[in-house]
């Protein structure tokens, strides 16, 4: 994905129609990922913590998702204006997944609250960065359009994650 300076009234000359679907796709899977986690975990944590041997705890837990989330857009976000939105989009992926899975594999409360503020990292890396690309690749009037489809996401995941979420805790545990 190109930088804003070279990008030209919202398209760059040399992305292909295919390929900027293809980004759209990857952008709103991403986002549906992060969605649905949130979804999922929030109604999984109380199970999860009491697991874990701390049953007041919950609040830390969101907290620091939310802190770390807060913290890194900014940061992410100016970071991926000068060295490209693609790496910083792809870099936030991988914090959030790798913080998924150690959160997932956590043996104490501590390395639950760790890891989940490392996902929270990943994701405001990736959220803010998935707008902006939208922002590089689309004209404004596409924008506008592609707005209503990314809050579409966010409305799967409100009505799937908690499903998700008490399948997993019901019968997984």
């Amino acid at each position: 994905i190109p930088p804003p300076e070279t990008a030209q009234g919202g398209k760059h000359p040399d992305v292909k129609r295919g390929t900027v679907f293809g980004v759209l796709i990857g952008l709103m899977l991403g986002i549906l990922m992060g969605a649905l986690d949130n979804t999922i975990v929030v109604t999984a944590l109380p199970g999860i913590v009491s697991d874990l041997g701390n049953r007041t705890g919950l609040a830390f837990v969101v907290t620091a998702y939310l802190v770390a989330q807060t913290v890194a857009m900014p940061i992410f976000g100016k970071l991926s204006d000068h060295y490209g939105r693609r790496l910083f989009f792809l870099l936030g992926l991988v914090l959030f997944i790798g913080g998924s899975m150690l959160a997932g594999v956590s043996q104490n409360f501590d390395e639950l609250l760790g890891f989940r503020a490392l996902q929270g990292m990943g994701s405001g890396a990736f959220f803010p960065v998935a707008n902006s690309i939208i922002g590089v690749i689309y004209s404004p009037r596409e924008r506008a359009r592609l707005s209503g489809i990314f809050s579409s996401v966010f409305g799967v995941a409100i009505v799937v994650g908690p499903l998700l979420g008490s399948v997993i805790v019901d019968s997984i545990g």
